[in-house]
């Protein structure tokens, strides 16, 4: 006769694997030997291997889960050798953020692999209860609930040309990105190279197609050229969540005719903490449309220190202005003549008093300036100037500041073969 009692703490981190490496496991045994005597002992097993981690990705909407819930994952897993029994349990925690449970898609990182067949949903107001699930961990692989449509995905590709080569770009991250899908697909999401979903936001439709736009954490390119992905209908929940693309970002076209507002973008501070600062537009005007002799474009101030996008004296050229309180006032850099009518790329970074510009991708000139007090109060950026230009403004995006050469020459080439 044996009795056998094994008592399992619980261990719990944060977004990541959970183990309990330390079971108490209390052994009695009845022996019916020739002196009748009875043995017993008490055995204090340490686990003597970690498991493998996974990325995994799983479905929200079938968990029924809400904002702010935490799901508690796990499985044990025990091995007897002779009198010594092993016990192990493996699982994680993940707390989910609204865009997780609006989607109805989480990614989960550093998964221990195995088989869960159970969550249990903790509600911020501390209801709990559990939901049976079909996860499977593999070690070295991207794994999906069974709960999500990952089926017949279609082939998506975005041709970049020489706009970069495959170990820049792979250098390269949080890249924006637009993409054409047919209108046929119903709430699409992607899947890189490396099998991590990409969600989306719509931005517009044309004919049979809709323009999506989303964004690569790092980017992936073919020998050809070109960064693959596949589609998957009905993958998501809705494909309009704001995504956080950029610090900040405007897409629509904002049509300037000095009649209209501007746009005011809802940034309380510029630049970044450490005074950095990039920003990406694309515009159309025509020198010989204005009405004006100068004309605002894009402007983020206060009492006069921040930053002025310019047209100066009827011309067809366009410039950045650089205001400061202990320094230079009223500097002009990057000025480029593209006030043709047709669409351009106008990109800056700032970083404390060095500028560095870009048109059409490609770098311009990097200067610096004197000075930098008042530019970390320079708030709430103006798209459009102040009703004195005619023409378009979209894509407005606005970044940290690390962005480098082959960063915007591929925000340009994505832009350009996608939506221009």
């Amino acid at each position: 006769m044996k009795r056998l009692l094994i008592t399992k703490p619980f261990c719990t981190l944060n977004f990541a694997m959970f183990l309990c490496a330390a079971s108490l496991v209390v052994f009695a045994a009845c022996s019916d030997s020739p002196s009748g005597a009875n043995t017993a002992g008490t055995i204090i097993e340490t686990n003597t291997g970690n498991k493998g981690l996974a990325r995994m990705y799983i479905s929200t909407a079938a968990l029924s889960a809400a904002a702010f819930d935490t799901l508690v994952a796990s499985y044990t897993e025990s091995d007897t050798v002779g009198d010594t029994i092993y016990v192990s349990r493996y699982g994680f925690e993940k707390v989910l953020d609204s865009v997780e449970v609006l989607t109805g898609i989480a990614e989960i990182v550093d998964v221990p692999v195995g088989t869960y067949d159970s969550v249990e949903i903790r509600s911020a107001s501390g209801e709990v209860r559990s939901v049976s699930v079909e996860w499977v961990a593999v070690e070295g692989e991207v794994s999906y609930d069974a709960a999500l449509p990952m089926k017949e995905p279609q082939a998506v590709s975005l041709d970049v040309g020489t706009a970069v080569d495959g170990a820049s770009a792979a250098e390269l991250a949080d890249m924006p990105f637009p993409v054409w899908l047919p209108a046929s697909l119903k709430n699409p999401c992607l899947t890189d190279a490396a099998g991590s979903i990409l969600l989306l936001d719509s931005a517009g439709a044309a004919g049979d197609s809709v323009l999506y736009w989303g964004l690569m954490e790092t980017v992936a390119l073919t020998k050809n050229g070109s960064i693959e992905f596949k589609a998957f209908d009905n993958c998501a929940l809705t494909n309009h969540t704001g995504l956080p693309l950029a610090r900040a970002y405007w897409l629509p076209e904002v049509v300037m005719d000095t009649t209209g507002d501007g746009r005011i973008i809802g940034m309380e501070k510029t630049f970044t903490d450490s005074l950095t600062l990039g920003v990406s537009f694309w515009i159309h005007m025509d020198a010989a449309e204005q009405l004006h002799n100068y004309a605002r474009i894009l402007v983020s101030d206060k009492d006069s220190a921040g930053f002025i996008v310019q047209q100066r004296e009827a011309t067809n050229k366009i410039n950045i202005r650089i205001n400061t309180r202990d320094g230079d006032y009223n500097a002009v850099f990057g000025t480029a003549e593209i006030l043709d009518g047709a669409w351009h790329q106008y990109a800056f970074t700032i970083a404390k008093n060095e500028i560095t510009i870009y048109v059409d991708g490609e770098f311009l000139e990097r200067r610096t300036f004197e000075g930098s007090e008042g530019l970390d109060e320079a708030s709430y950026p103006l798209i459009g100037g102040y009703n004195n230009m005619v023409g378009g403004i979209q894509n407005v995006f606005f970044t940290d500041g690390a962005q480098g050469e082959d960063w915007f020459k591929l925000f340009y080439a994505l832009q350009k073969n996608a939506v221009f």
